[in-house]
């Protein structure tokens, strides 16, 4: 379009001189027409832009509990409502001894603590750790599809807890009505190491697999770090601190 009105342009400057208008009036038809064909590029590019949708997020907590680092909770508050051991099935086969235990597996540095405090301590029973914690992440997505405050209050922390309630709360600001699907149909899970930080341990686990978000479309490889606190004092079980997406 700019190519053809500058070709016009010259036409008219062609025209005008043949009929004896002179090449100045001419000059004067083409400068007219640039600077008419600048002014409609500029509100072109100066038009106002509808706003992004925000995309929907039906695959719970992704990005939550901070950007690439685990987020470290508060104190724990055992008056808080949910955080009561005997809710949590974090606890069963699963039990922190050994806290000055040889090093192990090596947490990278995009995680608190020094590489040199994560290990996995010996004699940890890692296998029937994963198994639960296997259940609980199908257990939590399906507690986040049906936004089940109690569950979720449950088997996480406090601060974990307030980022998903904020992000619940803009799914429902921008839901269309149709339900949250997560349907988990490969799942994969990997401790990666158990941090001492004094007053608790922190243990990250790698999840990955594939889950379909949409009843519509096929499944979608994911894979994420979820970092776990428990107090030394067995006070209460292992509780979802931080998830870090991966992928």
């Amino acid at each position: 379009a700019l190519l053809g009105g500058l070709a016009a342009g010259l036409g008219l400057a062609w025209l005008a001189s043949s009929l004896g208008l002179g090449p100045a009036f001419g000059q004067f038809l083409l400068i007219a027409l640039v600077v008419l064909l600048a002014v409609v590029v500029l509100r072109w590019l100066l038009r106002p832009r509808a706003p992004a949708t925000a995309p929907r997020n039906s695959y719970a907590f992704q990005g939550a509990g901070g950007s690439g680092v685990a987020t470290i909770p508060s104190a724990y508050f055992p008056e808080n409502v949910g955080n009561d051991a005997s809710a949590r099935p974090w606890e069963q086969g699963a039990s922190t001894t050994a806290a000055g235990a040889a090093q192990g597996v090596v947490i990278g540095s995009a995680l608190n603590g020094k590489p040199g405090d994560w290990s996995v301590p010996a004699g940890f029973d890692v296998e029937s750790f994963l198994k639960v914690a296997k259940s609980n992440f199908i257990h939590l997505q399906a507690a986040w599809d049906k936004a089940d405050m109690v569950t979720l209050r449950s088997m996480m922390t406090d601060e974990m807890l307030a980022e998903i309630s904020a992000q619940l709360a803009e799914r429902e600001r921008l839901s269309s009505g149709e339900p949250n699907l997560t349907e988990v149909q490969m799942l994969q899970a990997q401790l990666l190491g158990i941090e001492d930080l004094g007053g608790e341990y922190m243990a990250s686990v790698e999840f990955s697999g594939m889950v379909r978000e949409d009843r519509h479309s096929g499944p979608s490889p994911f894979r994420e770090v979820w970092n776990m606190t428990k107090p030394r004092d067995g006070s209460r079980g292992w509780l979802v601190a931080g998830v870090q997406a991966l992928q």
